[in-house]
């Protein structure tokens, strides 16, 4: 009873103290940002016998500077990097766990398209245990090369989760990737996949991998107003740019952290609920379902989502707010983690959700 009793007091205090959690309200910049060099040793395991004598591994992902972003408690996040590329990383898997033939004419070549830890939440915070949790999403395309003719053999996808345990937690993720990895490539039929219909150019190939990175050349400045979809984001097609804005501000009530947006088509005032996008000329804010739109700051080529605290803090919330979806989480159950991290989500250009 006495043990009970003390926890309480300790709770009371600590949820008492709004000038002790006020200190903690503020939004880190994603320019300030350090790496955090995750280690993953590889897994022993059986080899397998490849028909090929050389393997090629091609990164081409929209962001090939980093991994996702590593949870602090209570201080900015950190940029996950591997000690290596990860197309050098992803190599030296590879060459772990498949044995080459060096005479054989034909070559290995994967492309990675994805490759991304995101954090969420299925349970809401608490001291005592808190539950956030880790997952993998994972792309990986694997061609072979033969007589200068490459043939797609293999689309392998899929995402890993887990909790959230500090360094601890990205092995097992990988881990099962490679798991999975290794058991597609076992089950390669080369016969039925070489077949000559199946086959591209060199030409063809570099199109197929240099179509996806195009994606994202929009034109600058963008353009100003509403967007319907993501697609008419990447085409740079808006619906109007003639906007009323119901501003939600930080803690402080100095910058908008997310609104809601009306816009003018055909003089008359049209909600947007339902419509993926705005960008007021500076920064992009998405709609995160109910048409609580929230902003994202530019960062280098991408968008970065780094004021969930701010959100979860803001003062001037309506009930709405709490059916909108964060990322993967719900904002019922992801805020209360703002107590404890700065969590940052960033804007993935293949379906323009946040992770």
């Amino acid at each position: 009873m006495k043990i009970f009793i003390i926890l309480f007091i300790i709770l009371f205090f600590y949820e008492s103290l709004p000038g002790q959690r006020t200190l903690a309200v503020f939004t880190p910049s994603p320019y300030s940002l350090h790496d955090e060099l995750i280690l993953t040793g590889n897994q022993a395991s059986e080899r397998i016998n490849m028909p090929v004598s050389s393997i090629e591994v091609i990164d081409n992902r929209y962001d090939t500077s980093k991994q996702g972003f590593f949870p602090v408690y209570k201080n900015p996040p950190k940029q996950i990097t591997f000690i290596d590329h990860l197309s050098i990383w992803m190599l030296s898997q590879l060459k772990d766990i498949i044995n080459t033939e060096k005479n054989s004419e034909r070559k290995l070549v994967m492309i990675i398209q994805r490759f991304w830890f995101n954090n969420s939440a299925i349970q809401k915070y608490s001291p005592f245990k808190q539950h956030l949790e880790t997952t993998l999403y994972y792309k990986l395309e694997l061609f072979s090369v033969l007589n200068e003719r490459y043939f797609p053999l293999k689309r392998t996808e899929g995402m890993f989760t887990i909790a959230f345990n500090d360094q601890v937690t990205y092995k097992p993720l990988v881990d099962s990737m490679m798991k999975m990895l290794r058991k597609d490539i076992s089950a390669i039929n080369y016969t039925v996949k070489e077949d000559a219909k199946n086959a591209l150019s060199n030409e063809q190939l570099i199109s197929y991998i240099h179509k996806k990175t195009e994606k994202i050349n929009l034109k600058r400045p963008l353009v100003k107003g509403v967007y319907e979809s993501f697609n008419d984001f990447l085409q740079q097609k808006i619906i109007g740019d003639s906007v009323d804005l119901i501003r939600y501000t930080d803690y402080f009530d100095r910058q908008m952290v997310a609104c809601q947006i009306g816009v003018y088509i055909q003089n008359s005032l049209q909600p947007c609920n339902r419509y993926w996008g705005y960008y007021d000329g500076k920064y992009l804010f998405v709609n995160t379902g109910n048409g609580l739109f929230i902003k994202l700051t530019p960062w280098f080529n991408q968008f970065i989502l780094a004021d969930l605290q701010q959100i979860a803090f803001s003062r001037k919330r309506k009930t709405f707010v709490t059916e909108a979806t964060i990322s993967t989480s719900s904002y019922n159950t992801i805020k209360d983690f703002a107590k404890a991290y700065h969590l940052f989500f960033q804007l993935d250009y293949d379906d323009g959700k946040l992770y």
